[in-house]
């Protein structure tokens, strides 16, 4: 080979070796901006999930939005806009109840004794609830003042959050008074 074909060479190879470089940091810069998009994507993700857990959660205790009860509408993390979801997925004895309902009940108190209280719940099946020092009684109202069963009226529609007990009956945490 003489020199000016060696020349030649040399400068094809070091315009392969630019273009190549080139080349690699195009496919770095998209590699880069895809992983950025998916952690803004999955970032975005969790902070939607926490506020809709804190929504739900506002609308559980205060009733709904502006007090009304949301019927029909499920969150990203699956609880209903009631609090009570759907009807009939327990099975067995308790078969009317949802499957939220188990924890819980919404409907009107029937009778006000010492500790507990009976419930009509909207989906027509009654619920003795457990009334402990450690629940909570409040009027749904901004700024309301906690209440004692003692306040509790028959005719009330009342929003019931708590645990069943081995006898079906819902030891109450939170009680909501409309």
């Amino acid at each position: 080979m003489n020199m000016e074909q060696e020349a030649k060479e040399h400068q094809n190879t070091d315009q392969r070796i630019v273009r190549r470089r080139r080349e690699f940091k195009i496919v770095i810069g998209a590699l880069i901006v895809l992983v950025m998009a998916i952690i803004i994507f999955l970032a975005g993700m969790v902070v939607g999930r926490l506020q809709d857990r804190f929504n739900s959660h506002r609308m559980m205790v205060n009733g709904g939005i502006n007090g009304q009860q949301v019927r029909g509408q499920v969150s990203q993390s699956g609880m209903s806009g009631t609090p009570f979801g759907t009807p009939g997925m327990l099975g067995g004895a308790n078969s009317q109840r949802s499957m939220a309902n188990a924890n819980g009940a919404q409907g009107t108190i029937t009778t006000v004794n010492k500790d507990n209280l009976i419930v009509n719940g909207n989906n027509g099946v009654s619920d003795t609830i457990i009334v402990t020092s450690s629940t909570v009684i409040r009027q749904k109202t901004p700024g309301a003042q906690d209440l004692k069963i003692t306040d509790l009226h028959s005719g009330e529609t009342i929003t019931v959050l708590g645990d069943p007990n081995s006898q079906g009956q819902i030891v109450a945490k939170y009680i909501g008074v409309q």
